[in-house]
């Protein structure tokens, strides 16, 4: 039920979410700055040659390519996004195949199955991936972490490598010092490292008499684990999927009330209305509706309809999660303009997701404000869900005028 990883709770981190939040208000009460954030979503998303996005764009597609320039920061989600123009701020995007061939002013943090970088990244790089690599044009800035199933590095790192995969191979410049953790350790005829080497890994690696490692070599099997090393690495993956999470619900909440704004107004409005009987019908479904699964999984009957119903529920709950942000984000707007009705649009997203995050900080009130938000969307969702399936058609709400 909890919409974000865990992780350690940092000032730097809270203080990004405040300004986020700060700035989300600040949209939502002065529409004229709305300007500063460009919201889109659909199946093919382009920023064409020449074209330019004053301000951070969030994007949401099956097909996404960035040709232009983005004047801020880029947060995007979609099964293909390519990068081959320009972002003068931060990167976090979330796909099946992630590519960045142009340049980054900023720190990118990226999760996907394949992952290439060719271009110039400024600030830091993050990456968690089944397929990453570094190709030989690629210049990174800062310090690079990387989790990958296959790790190749033909480019230039000019900050600290931390990386952690099955197999990973070094062609290319590190010029900060390496800390590899894998199965398996290649360096190629004209990998360079200007300091030092610390891996660990079943077997020594096979170093090319050409390659050339300026600083100390230090080598531990990966029976004598790097306690502290470990740590950190997790601790870093674990802020980057968070930005990722993020990511996520943001561009989740603005896919849905793009493509569904009268759909997911009258959900909210009938939430709102009916919080408590929501509530409760979600608390219950919550409990009760996995031991029923479990129960039809146990007879070869109804093992089609305990998968079926069970990735309906599944579905459901992912969809509850992002619009309990979106609920709280619509509460908080109507509250600070004095509206009568709750609105679900891109402003109630942009205020819903770092609200909820803000509040999830806080030990048990944040948990119970974002239980309690999740529990009636959830509930509410279902109960639509009953009402579509028996062909009840609910009251219309009353027209809102925006």
């Amino acid at each position: 039920m909890h919409p974000y990883p865990r992780i350690n709770v940092t000032p730097s981190l809270i203080r990004s979410a405040v300004v986020f939040l700060v700035a989300a208000i600040l949209v939502v009460v002065h529409p004229i700055s709305a300007r500063a954030a460009d919201m889109r979503a659909g199946e093919i998303l382009r920023v064409v040659d020449g074209e330019t996005v004053a301000g951070n764009l969030y994007a949401a597609g099956s097909d996404i390519e960035i040709r232009g320039t983005i004047q801020g920061d880029l947060i995007a989600a979609g099964g293909r996004i390519s990068i081959p123009g320009t972002v003068t701020h931060d990167i976090t995007m979330v796909g099946g195949e992630l590519e960045i061939s142009g340049k980054v002013d900023g720190d990118v943090r990226m999760a996907g199955g394949q992952v290439t970088v060719g271009g110039e990244i400024t600030g830091d790089l993050v990456v968690a991936g089944g397929t990453v690599r570094l190709l030989a044009g690629a210049v990174i800035g800062g310090e690079t972490l990387l989790a990958a199933s296959e790790l190749r590095i033909d480019g230039i790192v000019n900050g600290s490598l931390n990386a952690a995969s099955n197999v990973t191979r070094i062609e290319g410049t590190i010029k900060g010092p390496v800390r590899v953790r894998t199965t398996r350790l290649e360096f190629g005829e004209r990998a360079t490292l200007e300091n030092e080497l610390a891996y660990f890994a079943p077997q020594e690696a096979d170093i090319p008499p050409t390659a050339q490692i300026t600083g100390p070599i230090h080598y531990e099997m990966t029976s004598g684990m790097d306690q502290s090393w470990l740590y950190g690495i997790m601790q870093r993956l674990g802020a980057a999927l968070f930005y990722l999470s993020f990511a996520m619900g943001l561009a989740g909440g603005l896919l849905g009330v793009s493509l569904f704004p009268k759909t997911s107004t009258d959900l909210l409005q009938h939430i709102t209305k009916n919080f408590g009987a929501e509530f409760l019908r979600g608390f219950v479904l919550f409990l009760v509706m996995p031991p029923v699964f479990f129960l039809l999984m146990v007879t070869v009957v109804g093992v089609p309809v305990a998968v079926l119903s069970g990735m309906i529920h599944l579905g459901f709950g992912i969809v509850s999660v992002i619009y309990a942000a979106v609920l709280a984000g619509a509460l908080l707007r109507r509250a600070v303009l004095h509206k009568d009705e709750t609105v679900a649009n891109w402003k109630a997203v942009l205020v819903g997701i770092p609200l909820l995050f803000l509040l999830s900080l806080i030990p048990l009130i944040g948990f119970l404000v974002n239980t309690t938000l999740f529990l009636a969307v959830f509930g509410g969702i279902y109960g639509r869900f009953w009402s579509l399936v028996r062909r009840e058609q609910p009251a219309a709400p009353a027209e809102i005028a925006e």
